[in-house]
């Protein structure tokens, strides 16, 4: 078509174009109809596409453009796909994609392009997006509505993903390979569902993101530097293999709970913070020269194996839960306030102690014996009441808050 509409049809209709439809409006349709651009061209000085009424499906492939101020306006929702490095655009710096009501599914894959303004913009619409490709301008979805989006890697948003904090909304990241986080999406991230990661790759968040779950049911979770999900979050290791990491900064979480044969990697100079009153039991395995903060007064359980563990595990207050000496590993113990550390274990060993506030107190309770293999130093004291075994305090120690013992047997040796 070339005229003064490029297409004006009624519903019902497909249409499949492999040319070039052009008008004032490339092509206008009512509900419950089927565009097929397959390489061709739609274009127009306003709205590429243009559907009123009920939903549409639209699939541009192999190469298709749509093209307008406008790249289509599908105003009662549907199913989009747009794929083999086809393009959308709004040529007037508007809207690429735009919906007003129903529900829509839009798949953009890798090669492919949406682009405006706003690449994709709702107004009263739940979205569930799939995006492997580019979309160039923000996506700005219904904050009161169920918005669905996946993140593969390799993909792109040029601008804001705007989703919302919707009971049932998700944001999944998936694919394969490493993708960072701000390289997926280069502005800001605004998201309080569900994070899901799936697939086998490693997604790296290095900016602030505030999801109330982020659950991971394969491949890899990271931090670095500026990434973050803050005290609401209840972060779960989901299947044994998967990882959790923090290569850089200082990331904060609400609790952490972590299958056996998961594991957690802080690398050293990074922190984790779990800084909720719930409790978190970690039985993944974790290992670094990183450090592990436990904020809030609930309970941190440590049931893995995390031998490999060599950094630091503060706590400010609560209660610390240890299977044994291998729930430690070689990590030093700082003490920021009132914390208990308990041990079903016959026996178990602690290396260095550090009280690193005036008033910190350590309470240990054990059935069995327990030995202080390092320095135990800092303004703190020990409570030793609850060890119903033998206690050695073997380094050469400086703290100054005072001890208290029960009616156990202490070894003490200082050089």
């Amino acid at each position: 078509g070339d005229g003064t509409w490029g297409i004006n049809a009624g519903a019902n209709v497909t249409g499949n174009n492999t040319g070039t439809i052009s008008g004032s409006a490339g092509v206008v349709t009512r509900g419950n109809s089927v565009i097929n651009n397959n390489g061709g061209l739609i274009s127009s000085p306003d709205r590429g596409i243009q559907v009123t009424g009920g939903p549409v499906t639209l699939t541009n492939s192999n190469g298709g453009v749509i093209e307008g101020v406008a790249g289509a306006l599908l105003y009662g929702g549907g199913t989009v796909v747009n794929t083999g490095n086809s393009r959308i655009t709004s040529t007037g710096n508007y809207i690429g994609l735009g919906f007003q009501s129903g529900s829509a599914n839009i798949t953009n894959t890798f090669g492919s392009t949406i682009e405006g303004l706003y690449s994709i913009y709702d107004e009263a619409t739940s979205i569930t997006l799939d995006n492997g490709g580019l979309l160039r301008g923000h996506v700005g979805l219904n904050h009161g509505l169920v918005q669905q989006v996946t993140l593969r890697t390799g993909s792109q948003i040029i601008g804001n993903l705007s989703i919302g904090a919707m009971a049932g909304s998700t944001l999944t990241l998936a694919g394969t390979g490493t993708q960072v986080h701000s390289q997926a999406v280069t502005g800001v991230t605004d998201f309080g569902g569900d994070l899901i990661k799936n697939d086998s790759g490693d997604w790296v968040i290095n900016r602030s993101i505030g999801p109330r779950t982020a659950t991971v049911n394969g491949g890899a979770l990271g931090f670095a530097s500026g990434g973050s999900f803050g005290s609401g979050t209840a972060l779960t290791l989901a299947a044994a293999g998967t990882t959790l990491h923090t290569d850089s900064g200082a990331a904060v979480v609400g609790t952490l709970t972590g299958v056996a044969g998961s594991n957690v990697a802080l690398a050293g100079g990074s922190s984790l913070t779990l800084a909720s009153n719930l409790d978190s039991n970690v039985a993944s395995n974790i290992s670094g020269a990183g450090t592990l903060v436990k904020q809030g007064t609930g309970v941190l359980a440590l049931t893995g194996n995390n031998s490999g563990f060599t950094g630091e595990l503060a706590a400010y207050s609560g209660a610390l839960q240890v299977t044994g000496s291998q729930a430690l590993g070689g990590a030093a113990l700082s003490i920021g306030g009132p914390v208990t550390l308990a041990s079903p274990a016959p026996s178990f060993s602690l290396n260095a102690v550090n009280f690193f506030v005036p008033g910190g107190l350590l309470a240990v309770q054990a059935p069995g014996s327990v030995t202080f293999n390092g320095l135990v130093s800092g303004a703190g004291a020990l409570d030793l009441r609850g060890i119903a075994g033998a206690v050695s305090l073997l380094g050469n120690n400086t703290y100054a808050g005072g001890t208290r013992f029960g009616g156990n047997s202490v070894l003490v040796r200082s050089d």
